[in-house]
């Protein structure tokens, strides 16, 4: 009895030792495994038209590559163009929005007249005009190049992906891999992107400012579990506050947005995904925490798929089954 409690205590510290390990490990190699892990999911969404190629059109595996690769690098140089020209926009207004707020505090001091004793108004406004707009806005130049970069770096990883065939395959470990993450890639990506054109829509209607910015963070913002569409809503809200005020294109676009996220997040996401990864709510949470730590936004975005990659290995072996169990919230 004594010999088998010392085998667990050393397997339990073996355990820990081997997550901190990982972990670390992770963290050192963010900066190349991120792109390729991003690059992965891309794949697995662009299979399905792969396979639809190859199968139903009967197009040779390098011709079909090609016309996927052609589209893959036209959607993406349209979001880097939209991306780029919305900071432009943000360049040339930066003084405007800086304005506004100078006003509305002006206001406010009119509204509430004890309330510049009691939080020197003055002194934050001298603040506001004193603020170095150019320099945040260089540092976050170096941001966006650095994003970029990342962004070049996964198209290649892509590419090269694309040119295996995935239809070659005989790995059953490989083929629930890549059927199951497939579903779910391509479902969260035509979600994502029906939120998105949404929001554009409403906020082009509105006539708001950095519309298509935030239609494109929206997209991206979907694929974050529970606090994803929470973000999506409030990240519009100062621009149009400082646009518009508490008037009517204020609320349009508050509801009909909020409304969108929650009848497409509640009604039609469940219904398109269901119980695909087999994933506990709260294990999604907990994991959703964890990979926003070691690779931070990025790996929030990837938490849900890495998450669905682990349960199905822990699945296929013995030993781990309980874990795979433990996910689902079968305990």
């Amino acid at each position: 009895m004594e010999i088998t409690s010392n085998n667990r205590v050393v397997t339990v510290c073996l355990v820990i030792l081997t997550i901190i390990g990982s972990t670390h490990a992770l963290i050192y190699t963010q900066s190349v495994l991120v792109p390729f892990v991003i690059s992965l999911f891309i794949y697995l969404a662009l299979v399905p038209a792969l396979s639809f190629l190859q199968g139903k059109l009967k197009v040779s595996h390098n011709l079909a590559v090609g016309i996927i690769a052609i589209g893959y690098l036209l959607i993406s140089a349209l979001l880097v163009l939209i991306f780029v020209q919305s900071f432009e926009t943000v360049l040339d207004q930066a003084g405007l929005y800086r304005v506004r707020v100078l006003e509305l505090m002006s206001k406010l001091t009119e509204l509430v007249p004890g309330l510049n004793s009691a939080i020197d108004i003055n002194s934050i406004k001298d603040q506001l005009a004193q603020l170095p707009v150019l320099k945040i806005l260089k540092g976050i130049t170096g941001d966006i190049f650095g994003l970029l970069g990342n962004s070049t770096l996964i198209v290649i990883f892509t590419i090269f992906l694309l040119l295996g065939d995935p239809t070659k395959n005989e790995n059953s470990l490989v083929k629930e891999f890549q059927v199951k993450l497939s579903r779910y890639v391509v479902a969260k990506l035509f979600i994502s992107a029906l939120t998105s054109i949404v929001t554009g829509i409403v906020l082009l209607s509105v006539g708001a400012d950095l519309a298509l910015l935030f239609a494109l963070v929206t997209f991206l913002l979907n694929f974050i579990p529970n606090i994803g569409s929470l973000i999506a809503i409030a990240l519009p809200l100062p621009v149009l506050f400082l646009q518009f005020g508490f008037t009517t294109p204020f609320w349009v676009a508050l509801i009909i947005c909020g409304v969108a996220q929650f009848v497409i997040g509640n009604i039609l996401e469940p219904k398109m995904l269901g119980d695909s990864l087999d994933l506990h709510p709260v294990v999604v949470l907990l994991f959703l925490m964890f990979w926003g730590l070691v690779w931070g936004v990025p790996g929030m975005f990837l938490a849900v798929p890495i998450t669905s990659l682990l349960k199905i290995l822990f699945s296929r072996i013995e030993v781990t089954k309980p874990i795979s169990e433990l996910l689902a919230g079968r305990f």
